[in-house]
């Protein structure tokens, strides 16, 4: 609706609602756009954070078969 300087005053009232339901309707778009981005970030640092506590736990088997091998090398030595 193109308005101008003989628009009625009903004409300009419905103009003006249609502009605040189209800025009440861009901020939810935001807040949903921002949320989605967040929630994108944080599966990424959680993944992220999970590849590194797997990275950083220590194979237990690979120590028990070092440990066993040492054992066996200072028997051997010491006979």
């Amino acid at each position: 609706m193109t308005l101008g300087l003989t628009s009625t005053l009903s004409d300009l009232v419905q103009k003006a609602a249609e502009i605040e339901l189209n800025i009440v309707q861009h901020k939810i778009d935001d807040k949903l756009r921002d949320a989605h981005k967040e929630g994108n970030i944080n599966k990424q640092k959680s993944t992220v954070v999970n590849n590194l506590f797997s990275i950083s736990k220590p194979n237990s088997s690979a120590l028990r078969n070092y440990d066993a091998q040492e054992s066996y090398d200072n028997y051997n030595d010491n006979i």
